[in-house]
Order: C-alpha cells, then structure tokens, then sequence
C-alpha cells in the first residue's frame, strides 16, 4: 500500500515498485488507507511522513493498534533530516525510515527484507495457531473422554448393585441386568479404543494390515455383537447380503466402522424400531446401515462426519464423545475408500460406505 498527499509522488513510487511484480493500492491519506486496510490486507505499508490532518506517524499509530494485524511493516518516507523526525517515526513503530530523495537500490532491499521478515511471522503465526488448536481439542478430547467413561462407569456401577438386590430374582430380570452391565463395560473399551485409533490416524503413525477380508461375515459378526442389546430396547436388526464377498481392508479398523455405525443406529433408533444393514457387491462395494429413528436435520447434515459433534437432540452426555462418525471417515479414508450419509425411501438415516474394489469370496467361487 502506498499512501501519499501528492499524486506525482504515488506515480513515481509506482514507477519504481511496478517491476517487482507486487499488487499496487494507492491511498490519497492516513485515513483513505485505513478505510482499505482491512480491505486489502496489505503486506507492507509504505507511507510519506508529512501528510495534512494525520501524517505518516499517525497512520502508523493506527496500524500498530489494529486489532488482528498489527505487526504490518512500515516504510516512513520523508524529506526532513532532522534526528527528532527519525526519533518520533521510530518510537511510532515504524519498521523503517528512508529519507527523499528515495534511494531505489536501498527501498528495494528493504522492501524484500521486511516482506521476508513479515512471511516468517505469518508462518510463526500459523503454526502457533494450529498448536494451539491442537492442544484445545486434546484438552477438549481429554474432558469428554473423562467424563463419558466416568458415566458409563457410573452405570455398570448402579447395574452391579442392581444385580446384587436381584439375585432373589427370576432370571429373565437377571439376564437383562447383566446384559446392562456387559453393554456398559464394553462401550468404556470401545470409546478407548476409538480414542487411540483417532491419535494413530490423525497422525499418520498407524500401521495397517491390509488383507483379504470376508465383509460378511465382519457383518454377520457385528450384528450378533449388539443382538443383547436390540432385545433389551426391543429393536430389530435385519442383514441382506448379495452374497460372500473379499475386500481389501485391515480387519482391525473394519471391525471399528462397523461396531460404530451400528452404535450409531442403536442408540438414534426408539424402542421397536429398526436397523438393516445391507451388504452390494458390485463394480464397488457397497454397505448401508439404516434406521428408522429422528431425521437428520439438513444442518446437521453438513457437519455430521467432524469431530465431537453430536445430534441437536441428544443428551449433553450419552455415554459418547461425538467422535463415532468422525473416526469411520478418518478410517475409509486410510482404506481409500468414502463414507457419507445419503437418502434412502422408507428410512430416517442412512450411512452408506463404499470400498474401492471387491472381488467374490471363495466359496462364492463355482467348484
């Protein structure tokens, strides 16, 4: 940005910086380039001293109390040689100070430095930000996690002494309880096992195993894990497959996909409702999990798959930390494949995740 009162002397420093290739905003006054600043986001200010109303030091007193960029460099230029000029631009804040008339080699040099020296800082700038960001969302992730496993632990606590008055008990009432307590034991290992693939993936450190993996029998597994669960809430959970079906996957971060979209349908679906996990096996693989639960809100739509993000109408803490969805798509991504939530006729919610290619199992192999 170039700030002068004299339009002769903004046509000469044109003249001299045009060459170097850098983007050129004329201001007429201190306060036209204050009116642009934000505008414009200049990276270097180069400004005469003596202006009309607010001369160049002003202007560099406004730059200096800017709310988010106030460490923009500032050339003063001026005629005067008077040591007190030099003084009062300094203290001012001024980055530098050239007298007229203008040495072109020397406002070249200084140009470069300072424009280097301001891209470093912004680098510095960017680089604490994200560390910053990083250690929020650690404190962040640290505080849910602690709170979630103290209140799913609370409930295996209560269930435990639940089983303890119900021993007496016909063992119908029993066998729920205790499936209660197991539910609630295995969701604490769950969220930490979540938590820890998230750091792994987040940071590229996680080794993977890719093999050939049956998906359905991963599926057929999966649902028998929450087949308690679905009897104790009375939901139903139906599976169709195409068939037997290989894809390339690590067996580890599949088994997690697949226990936290089924979690994910179990705890949005109401009692009698239901879940139908189908498996497609074509030029892709196709796998969908629907429930018949609440709709997803269109606005919760767009940030559904982000980090602690949790439904506008669940409870504050539910027994998890808003990261199932977010560590499903961290783990298509590192098995090249996608995850997205798509509109299905007849369901309130469907997670659809594709595979980058299959092949049909073995036994779906003619003899």
């Amino acid at each position: 940005m170039l700030v002068d009162d004299d339009p002769r002397n903004l046509l000469a420093l044109e003249a001299l910086l045009q060459p170097l290739g850098h983007r050129l905003v004329r201001a007429p006054d201190a306060l036209a380039a204050m009116q642009l600043f934000d505008e414009v986001c200049p990276d270097l200010v180069l400004t005469d001293l003596s202006m009309p109303r607010f001369d160049g030091v002003d202007l560099v007193g406004m730059i200096r109390t800017h709310p988010s960029r106030n460490d923009t460099p500032v050339i003063l230029l001026t005629a005067y040689g008077e040591r007190e000029q030099r003084l009062r631009a300094l203290r001012a804040g001024a980055d530098e100070f050239l007298e007229k008339p203008i040495d072109e080699v020397m406002l070249v040099t200084r140009i470069d430095n300072l424009l280097r020296l301001a891209h470093a800082r912004a680098e510095i700038r960017t680089q604490r930000d994200a560390l910053q960001r990083s250690r929020r969302e650690r404190r962040e992730i640290t505080e849910f996690m602690i709170h979630d496993v103290k209140d799913t632990l609370a409930k295996v606590c209560v269930g435990l002494a639940g089983l303890a008055n119900e021993l007496d008990c016909g063992p119908d009432t029993l066998r729920e309880t205790v499936t209660r307590i197991e539910l609630g034991a295995r969701r604490v290992n769950e969220m930490l096992e979540d938590l820890l693939w998230i750091t792994r993936l987040e940071h590229l450190s996680a080794a993977f195993r890719k093999h050939d993996v049956a998906l359905d029998e991963e599926v057929r597994r999966s649902v028998m894990r929450i087949a308690d669960e679905a009897i104790v809430k009375g939901v139903s959970v139906e599976t169709r497959t195409s068939g037997p079906v290989t894809v390339q996957a690590d067996d580890r971060l599949l088994d997690r996909v697949l226990a936290n979209l089924l979690d994910n349908a179990m705890r949005h679906v109401g009692e009698c409702g239901h879940v139908l996990v189908e498996l497609d096996c074509g030029d892709e693989v196709e796998l969908c999990v629907h429930n018949d639960g609440p709709c997803v809100p269109r606005i919760e739509r767009e940030r559904i798959f982000g980090k602690f993000v949790r439904g506008a109408t669940e409870p504050p803490y539910d027994g998890h930390a808003g990261l199932g969805l977010y560590f499903c798509k961290c783990a298509m991504k590192a098995l090249d494949g996608d995850i997205e939530l798509i509109d299905r006729p007849g369901w309130s919610a469907s997670f659809r995740v594709r595979f980058p290619a299959a092949r049909p199992s073995d036994a779906s192999l003619p003899a």
